[in-house]
């Protein structure tokens, strides 16, 4: 089960909003979940989100996240996700 968040002021309110405007997201890698999973979603549903890679992990993107680089964050556990703060 992935979880895919982005920050309050993307303006991406519900998941109809990622088929309407670009998300930015940031994975490890293209093969990474954080990239495998926005890409997927683009070619099969039809979102728009843009994966960003090069980030060491989900403590750098969740950093840059918080710094504003990126409006989003994905393929984390909900666990993970809940025990991350």
């Amino acid at each position: 089960r992935a979880v895919l968040f982005v920050r309050a002021d993307s303006g991406i309110k519900t998941v109809q909003d990622a088929f309407k405007k670009q998300v930015i997201i940031g994975a490890t890698s293209p093969r990474s979940g954080g990239g495998v999973y926005p890409t997927i979603m683009n070619q099969v549903l039809g979102t728009k989100f843009k994966v960003v890679v090069g980030y060491g992990g989900t403590g750098e993107s969740t950093l840059a996240m918080e710094r504003g680089e990126l409006q989003g964050v994905g393929s984390w556990s909900w666990s993970q996700l809940r025990d991350r703060r």
